[in-house]
């Protein structure tokens, strides 16, 4: 009898899990705008795609067909899968001139800390070309980090594109794009944020121009405190108040993401995309942002991709998107412990 339980209790949560997986999927069609729960789900969608997958791997095992379920159901939804599990890397053999990407999330250089190990890092990266988020300086250049001990630091890079979204009275914020590649344009995607931003580039490389756009998009809002309090007690006023701020940062954040798609569209050059998106794969931000481009994570990385950790919450919201007629190989993510965000690499083909 409690056999027969079991085994019923567990089909009826394969088919939840199931049908909770394609819930998931969907919620890329909506924009949080509209529909402020879908970003909420759309973050549920990678631990989904676990789930089903032991539900494939225990019941084929356990010769039982209705892992047929779970099965067909990531059939169906290969394509996002392959958003957030890449398997299979890109290893053809491509002609041209190699230049190398890296986006990365420095945490204002470790908080505007004089010695940063990040700038450090940044420094001595093999880049071509870097988009930096939350990069910034202290005015009180005793004590804290410089402008100038920044631009001096990244000197290989004599061209820079640099966006202060925030000028306080002591402290910056902001994003930029430094290139060892003239810079022969510079432009601001406009759109509402108190502090995040998008910037595009233009860069001359040999014959050929691209236009780089870097990106940080509406930031969760969630502090230390917030992660700490859902961590600990995952109460009913806790969860409310994070699902609050989560809601009104993603429907900001879809509003940023079409006037980035709109002006990626305008593009006269080949275009990559690149930055912290601040959201998840499958994602009403992500597909809008990723119309007509490529995921050098999908053609070339391998792994789940994170590219954000801090303690229990690990996504992927960091991203190089390229132009479909740029060739592109040699994708990765550094693990390299110093921000709260890894930096992303990827070599495109000129």
């Amino acid at each position: 009898m409690l056999r027969n339980i079991i085994k019923i209790g567990a089909f009826l949560f394969n088919i939840a899990v199931v049908l909770a997986l394609l819930l998931s999927a969907s919620m890329q069609f909506l924009s949080p705008e509209n529909y402020p729960f879908s970003s909420y789900l759309a973050m549920a969608f990678l631990p989904l795609v676990i789930i089903n997958v032991f539900f494939v791997l225990f019941c084929a095992l356990r010769l039982k067909w209705h892992f047929l379920l779970s099965f067909l159901c990531l059939l169906l939804l290969y394509n996002n899968v392959r958003t957030s599990v890449s398997i299979f890397k890109n290893k053809k053999e491509l002609v041209g001139k190699d230049v190398k990407i890296m986006t990365y999330n420095v945490m204002l250089f470790d908080y505007y800390k004089k010695d940063s190990k990040i700038l450090d890092y940044v420094a001595n990266s093999d880049a071509d070309i870097i988009c930096l988020q939350e990069i910034g300086w202290h005015k009180n250049e005793k004590d804290f980090l410089s402008k100038g001990k920044i631009m001096t630091a990244l000197k290989k890079y004599p061209y820079s594109h640099i966006n202060i979204a925030l000028d306080r009275k002591k402290v910056t914020y902001g994003i930029a794009t430094f290139s060892k590649y003239p810079i022969v344009n510079k432009g601001v995607v406009e759109y509402e944020s108190s502090f995040n931003s998008s910037i595009y580039s233009d860069i001359k490389i040999g014959d050929d121009t691209i236009r780089i756009f870097n990106n940080h998009l509406e930031s969760n809002r969630l502090t230390k405190e917030d992660k700490d309090n859902l961590t600990e007690k995952m109460d009913a006023e806790i969860v409310s108040q994070m699902a609050g701020k989560l809601g009104v940062a993603a429907a900001t954040r879809a509003k940023q993401a079409e006037a980035v798609a709109s002006k990626v569209a305008e593009s006269p050059y080949k275009v990559l995309v690149c930055g912290d998106f601040n959201d998840v794969p499958v994602s009403y931000v992500y597909r809008t942002m990723s119309q007509n481009l490529s995921d050098t994570f999908v053609g070339s990385g391998s792994g789940l991709g994170i590219t954000y950790s801090d303690n229990l919450y690990r996504f992927r919201i960091d991203y190089i998107l390229v132009d479909k007629n740029l060739p592109y190989y040699d994708y990765y993510i550094n693990n390299v412990k110093l921000s709260d965000h890894y930096p992303v690499y990827c070599t495109v083909k000129l």
